[in-house]
């Protein structure tokens, strides 16, 4: 059976100069075994996966309502779509995918129940500007301001409970990586518990980045489709726009003489997808 030894050696000969390999990996509470087959990313992934974190993903809103229907998005499908797309782009690159993959599920586990919308509220509840919900001064100093990315990292960092110390323990690049995948400010008015190791003055890692984009990539494919399955906008009004155009032309006959509008909405999500990701 191949050890851990034997898995970052196959790593240092794979990845690209620009990429992040595990023995560089930094975890501020160090629990590695020295039979763990698995290198330190392998692990971060699997911590993030078996949290009770994750699992609450399922229950809470992409863009529409779940409970109204089977097929729309949740954030846990969203969040498996950004893994799967950051993959790929990772492997593309010669980029570690397992550190892309640990960002990419743990990105959004501090998210809100109602999507952006949800995050928009409880900013402003935290600010002072819903008068109909008030909030002992104390709630308000510990909580700060609210921005998903934050406190998603309060979420691996703080709030889950699997061992002795507070959090997940997940190394620093891990950890940086779901701080970065959206905007982020050395100044903003959030209460980190650690900000060792975050490098909140520097751009993030080349990983860290493509969840970035992974994320970008997702959610604007996946919230058009389901916004089409749910008849909140046309496919001729997305046919319209000029990226589609761009996807047509390179799908050519097949698009234009398929007559079944099922199949031309799939053609033209599957082949905006392709397009972001190359």
């Amino acid at each position: 059976m191949r050890g851990r030894q034997s898995l970052e050696d196959d790593e240092r000969r794979r990845l690209a100069p620009w990429a992040t390999p595990s023995i560089e990996a930094i975890r501020s509470d160090p629990e590695e075994s020295e039979d763990d087959l698995r290198p330190a990313f392998q692990r971060d992934r699997d911590r993030v996966l078996h949290s009770r974190a994750f699992r609450r993903l399922k229950h809470k809103t992409q863009v529409f309502v779940p409970h109204l229907a089977d097929h729309p998005r949740t954030r846990l499908t969203h969040t498996l779509e950004v893994a799967q797309a950051g993959r790929t782009i990772a492997r593309a690159l010669a980029l570690n995918e397992d550190l892309v993959e640990a960002i990419a599920l743990g990105h959004d586990l501090g998210h809100t129940a109602f999507g952006h919308t949800g995050e928009t509220v409880l900013k402003d509840i935290l600010a002072g500007r819903v008068p109909e919900v008030s909030l002992f001064p104390e709630v308000v100093a510990a909580a700060g301001t609210f921005k998903h990315n934050y406190h998603s990292l309060r979420v691996v960092d703080l709030l889950e409970r699997r061992y002795e110390h507070p959090g997940l323990g997940l190394t620093d690049q891990v950890r940086e990586g779901i701080l970065k995948h959206t905007s982020w400010s050395e100044d903003f008015e959030f209460p980190l518990p650690n900000k060792k190791g975050l490098a909140l003055a520097d751009a993030c890692h080349f990983e860290g980045q493509v969840v970035a984009v992974a994320d970008e990539i997702a959610q604007q494919t996946h919230d058009l489709e389901d916004g089409l399955r749910a008849g909140s906008v046309r496919l001729d009004e997305v046919e319209a726009l000029e990226i589609a155009q761009v996807v047509i032309e390179k799908l050519g006959q097949e698009y234009r003489k398929e007559d079944r509008r099922w199949l031309r909405q799939n053609l033209l999500i599957r082949g905006m997808i392709s397009l972001f990701v190359t």
